[in-house]
């Protein structure tokens, strides 16, 4: 039973044999067909390909391959050997191929970039940003953006024409696959020619943006001290804020005014919309005043002063015609008392000063007002200064108010 489990000593020996013994291939042959076919197959292990891997896998081939006997190129597995060498000759090509459509490739960026002028790249530099708003690419260091005038938008406009010119001249212009700075329009002519096709548009889109930039930042700070008066953090509405909510089409005209040079240099008028933002918000706040100042009572200021009080309210008269000025008072009875100081010299140790004692006096306080156009009254502070011995006049008249019902 034991003999009957051993394998035959001849099928042992046929399976050390290579099978292309049998066709009468030596040993010799067998070997170049073995070291043709480890040539081909290491060279399909690599996952990348270079110049390097090609001509070491083609010149063994050619090595082993091109010194076979007919008869050992005739058998199944040369044959197998061949097909692996075409798909390297083909990989080969392919990394040729690929190499001189790069070099191809950087000679039409870099002969775009060499017929690019100044004024070419100045117009490309001030207009990247407005193009690409930073999502790939970055305007050079120390941009400073178009210059806003006849002049710098003609600039920028020939500027533009001059690079959509040179890309005209060299069609089919495509991205560099790889850049030491990428995020550099230059470095993608794809996008640099597409930018210069924009031309006017792409011009008058930045000044536009400009414009709106500016008229949003100082929105801004208006939408701000409106959302400051909503959460309380501030009771004082500012004098701009209350026409803006109670006489609008005056504070739409200011505006319009206020923007109306920048917008005419770029053409254009103040879109009806610019100020949405901020309509919005004081309309927020204009309910929370309808909300609050119903239930808001004047409490008036400690002390009187009879003189003092008849200057603050023929100056509020003054200031606001048509004000009711429907109570007053004075924050203390004494003056707030000031030395003048007149420098006169100094050394190497001191300064010297002239002193006037008590040259200056101030008395400040708050007054109830009804103005006309607002639909509640409001409190504002002033000051009152007197000089040396001379009377009581106006320092101070605030122009922001408390909001508050009338007595």
């Amino acid at each position: 039973m034991r003999l009957s489990r051993l394998v035959p000593l001849a099928w042992i020996l046929v399976a050390l044999v290579p099978s292309a013994a049998f066709a009468g291939i030596s040993a010799n042959e067998q070997h170049k067909l073995d070291m043709a076919e480890y040539a081909m197959d290491h060279f399909n292990a690599f996952q990348s390909v270079n110049k390097d891997r090609c001509k070491e896998a083609l010149d063994k081939y050619d090595m082993y391959f091109g010194n076979m006997e007919p008869a050992t190129k005739a058998t199944p597995q040369a044959k197998a050997i061949e097909k692996k060498h075409d798909g390297v000759v083909a990989a080969c090509k392919k990394l040729d191929d690929d190499a001189a459509a790069a070099a191809k490739q950087r000679d039409v960026v870099f002969a775009i970039r060499r017929e690019l002028t100044p004024e070419m790249h100045a117009a490309v530099d001030a207009l990247t940003y407005a193009y690409d708003h930073g999502d790939h690419f970055d305007p050079p260091s120390g941009y400073s953006g178009m210059e806003l005038s006849a002049k710098g938008i003609a600039a920028a406009k020939a500027g533009l024409a001059g690079v959509r010119e040179v890309c005209h001249k060299h069609p089919g212009a495509t991205d560099l696959e790889s850049s030491d700075n990428p995020r550099s329009i230059y470095d993608h002519p794809v996008e640099l020619c597409a930018m210069a096709e924009m031309g006017d548009k792409l011009v008058q889109q930045d000044l536009h943006d400009g414009a709106m930039k500016t008229v949003a930042s100082n929105g801004k700070q208006i939408i701000d001290a409106l959302q400051a008066n909503i959460d309380g953090t501030e009771l004082k509405v500012n004098a701009d804020n209350q026409l803006l909510m109670f006489d609008r089409p005056a504070w739409l005209a200011a505006r319009a005014k206020q923007y109306e040079h920048e917008f005419a240099i770029i053409g254009e008028k103040v879109p009806d919309d610019a100020f949405a933002d901020v309509i919005a918000k004081a309309d927020e706040l204009k309910a929370k005043i309808d909300e609050v100042a119903p239930k808001t009572a004047w409490e008036p200021p400690g002390s009187h002063d009879a003189a003092v009080e008849k200057v603050v309210r023929n100056a509020w008269a003054k200031e606001l015609p048509g004000v009711s000025v429907r109570a007053i008072g004075v924050s203390d009875k004494t003056w707030d008392v000031f030395d003048e100081r007149t420098w006169v010299g100094s050394d190497d140790k001191y300064d010297y000063y002239k002193v006037n004692k008590g040259k200056f006096k101030y008395k400040s306080g708050t007054a109830l007002l009804q103005i006309p156009n607002r639909p509640y009254c409001q409190a504002r502070d002033w000051v009152v200064i007197k000089v040396g011995g001379g009377a009581p006049k106006i320092e101070t008249l605030r122009q922001d108010g408390r909001f508050m019902k009338c007595p």
